[in-house]
C-alpha cells in the first residue's frame, strides 16, 4: 500500500481500518446500495492532508480471498494549465527563444561588421599615411638635394674661382688640371639621376674630383684616404647622389681646420655600408642650420626607402657615418 507520507508505507494504520472491513464491504456490496455490484463510494476526509476526498470501496476476489480495494481522488481541485494551455506556453517560450537568438546573432554580426569596417577603415587611412609619408619623404629629399645644388653651386664656384686665381699666376699647368677638374664637377652636378641614385664607383671618382679643388684652397691641411675592403665588390651598388661630397664638405665646413690641426677624413667602403669619418673639432660659430641640411637630406633618403640602419655618431672624438648601400 502508498501513502503519501514516505513514513507511513508498508505499515498497518489502525484508524483507517476502524470502521472498514471485509464482512462489512461485502454486505455492502450485497445490499441495494449499490446497483450491479458497484463500487461504494464515500466523501471522507484524508489522513494525511485532511482535505476532501471521494473514497472507493470495492472487493477484489483473489483466488478463495477476497481483498478490499480502496482509490481515493481528491474535491474541488481545478487543473489550472490544460495540455493545450502548456503546449501553446511552450510555443510561446520557444518563439520568444527563437527571436532572442535571432536578436542576439544579429547584434553579434552588426558588431562584427561595425569591428571589421573599423578595421578596414584603419588599414586604409595606416596605408594612405604611409604613402603620404613616403611622398613627404621623397619631397623632402628632393627639396634637401635642391638647397644643396644652390649652395654648392654659388659658394664653392666663388672659392674655386678664387683658388684658381691664385694657382694661375703661380703654377699654369697645375692650374689648366685644376679648371679640367673644375668642368668634370660641375657636369657630375648638373646630369639628373634616375631617383637621385649614384653608383659608389662614380661617387668615389667624382669625390676624387671634388676633393682635388679643395686640396689646393687648403693644401696640407686637409687630407682623405680611400680603403675598399670589400675588394671592388660593391662598386655597382647604389647610394645618395652626392653623399660622399656632401660628409666631405660638412667635415670642411664645421671643423676647425689649421696646418697644426689638420682635418683627416676617411672613407671605408665594406660589403654592407660605406663608413665616412673624420676628426671632430668643430667651430665654435658653428651654424646648426646649415650643418643639419646635408645629414638631413641623408636620414630622409634613407627613410624614404625604409632603411634604418643609416647613423651618424661622435665616438673617440671621432665623428662618423654609416651609410647603408643599396641594391636598386
Amino acid at each position: 500500500m502508498l501513502h503519501p507520507d514516505t513514513n507511513y508505507i508498508g505499515k498497518y494504520e489502525k484508524t483507517f481500518f476502524n470502521t472498514i472491513s471485509p464482512q462489512n464491504i461485502i454486505k455492502k456490496t450485497k445490499s441495494n446500495e449499490l446497483k450491479n455490484n458497484g463500487p461504494i463510494k464515500v466523501t471522507v476526509k484524508s489522513e494525511y492532508l485532511n482535505l476532501e476526498v471521494v473514497r472507493y470501496y470495492d472487493v477484489l476476489q483473489v483466488g478463495n480471498s477476497e481483498l478490499i480495494l480502496i482509490t481515493s481522488f481528491p474535491l474541488n481541485i481545478s487543473i489550472r494549465e490544460s495540455v493545450n494551455d502548456i503546449k501553446q506556453y511552450l510555443l510561446w517560450m520557444s518563439l520568444l527563444a527563437l527571436l532572442t537568438f535571432m536578436l542576439i546573432l544579429a547584434f553579434s554580426r552588426g558588431q562584427l561588421r561595425s569591428q571589421y569596417l573599423k578595421t578596414l577603415q584603419y588599414e586604409q587611412e595606416r596605408k594612405r599615411l604611409a604613402i603620404s609619408n613616403e611622398q613627404y619623404q621623397q619631397k623632402n629629399a628632393r627639396l634637401q638635394l635642391s638647397q644643396l645644388r644652390k649652395k654648392l653651386n654659388p659658394h664653392f664656384l666663388f672659392n674655386t674661382l678664387n683658388s684658381l686665381h691664385v694657382l694661375i699666376g703661380v703654377d699654369k699647368k697645375m692650374s689648366q688640371q685644376f679648371v679640367l677638374k673644375l668642368s668634370e664637377v660641375y657636369r657630375y652636378l648638373l646630369k639628373e639621376r634616375e631617383a637621385n641614385l649614384a653608383t659608389v664607383k662614380d661617387e668615389l671618382h667624382f669625390l676624387e674630383q671634388y676633393f682635388f679643388l679643395q686640396k689646393i684652397r687648403f693644401s696640407n691641411s686637409i687630407n682623405l684616404s680611400v680603403v675598399d675592403n670589400s675588394g671592388g665588390k660593391v662598386l655597382s651598388k647604389k647610394i645618395p647622389f652626392l653623399a660622399l661630397e656632401t660628409l666631405v664638405e660638412n667635415a670642411i665646413k664645421h671643423n676647425e681646420i689649421t696646418k697644426k690641426n689638420p682635418l683627416f677624413i676617411k672613407v671605408l667602403i665594406e660589403e654592407d655600408q660605406i663608413i665616412v669619418s673624420n676628426n671632430y673639432n668643430p667651430r665654435k660659430n658653428k651654424k646648426e642650420a646649415s650643418y643639419s641640411v646635408g645629414l638631413g637630406y641623408l636620414s630622409n633618403f634613407y627613410a624614404f626607402y625604409n632603411v634604418k640602419s643609416f647613423k651618424t655618431e661622435v665616438f673617440n672624438e671621432d665623428f662618423k657615418c654609416y651609410m647603408p648601400l643599396l641594391s636598386k
